[in-house]
């Protein structure tokens, strides 16, 4: 299985016209990306992915764009959006799609830098009502001792990561949390291109389309630093999956450049 990096760059106004037409909430973003890029590629869409804005204090003057994993190239995407209605193709114009392969496999040793927006959450269940809820990573490691000093979140950040990568075959060097923020998470069910129900992850799913309903505040960290390939096979697996929770929604997404 080749993956390949894809830069999808999306024309704002036609995001938003989607969006309308599918009265979708425009605030969560990851959403709308998740929702447009269904809509437009379908099942090889790029999952996970990121999106970049425009950065005002930047001298490269890069426009808004979206950088993700899939095992689709570049003429398997234009072929999906040549399929797909006008308005979700013309969310992702023809000549900002690219995609380059990724190596088949990364050796064993190998160091690289790395970029990843994540959703640092733990799933654990309400003392309450036993149901099942997911947690804020910090807030589920202060909460257990509250008479504790409180921790460092960046250090409980990097911690978790710290996990998911050993299980995906890396071993974690060094990382900074390089910014973090709540963020909202808008979440509905929603027709796929199939005539089905999308649901969060992407599987098709027999359901009818359900209202829009407000998840609760989620944490978004952005951590930067280096990591070292042990497991290349696993690796790559977890390069084609993502790191965490909510990686259809622009979260998960681990860049890599070669170190220094």
């Amino acid at each position: 299985m080749t993956l390949h990096l894809v830069r999808l760059v999306p024309e704002a106004k036609h995001l938003a016209r989607l969006a309308h037409l599918a009265g979708l909430p425009e605030h969560d973003q990851g959403y709308l990306f998740h929702h447009a890029l269904r809509q437009a590629f379908g099942g090889i869409a790029p999952q996970p992915f990121r999106v970049f804005e425009p950065d005002p204090d930047a001298q490269d003057d890069k426009p808004l764009h979206l950088l993700g994993y899939a095992t689709a190239d570049e003429a398997a995407l234009l072929g999906a959006r040549a399929e797909a209605s006008a308005e979700a193709a013309a969310v992702f114009p023809a000549d900002g799609i690219a995609a380059k392969p990724l190596p088949e496999a990364f050796a064993a040793g190998r160091t690289l830098a790395f970029s990843t927006r994540i959703c640092p959450i733990v799933r654990t269940r309400s003392s309450d009502s036993g149901k099942k809820r997911e947690l804020d990573a910090f807030v589920h490691v202060a909460a257990a001792d509250p008479d504790a000093p409180k921790p460092d979140r960046a250090d409980i950040y990097r911690d978790w990561l710290r996990r998911l990568l050993k299980a995906g075959g890396a071993e974690l060097l060094d990382a900074r949390l390089a910014s973090f923020r709540l963020t909202s998470l808008v979440r509905r069910s929603h027709a796929s291109p199939n005539g089905r129900t999308a649901t969060e992850e992407g599987r098709p799913k027999r359901l009818p389309g359900r209202r829009p309903r407000s998840a609760a505040r989620r944490p978004d960290a952005v951590l930067d630093g280096l990591l070292r390939i042990a497991e290349p096979d696993r690796f790559q697996q977890l390069l084609a999956k993502g790191i965490g929770r909510h990686r259809a929604f622009g979260f998960g997404l681990l860049l890599l450049r070669p170190a220094g």
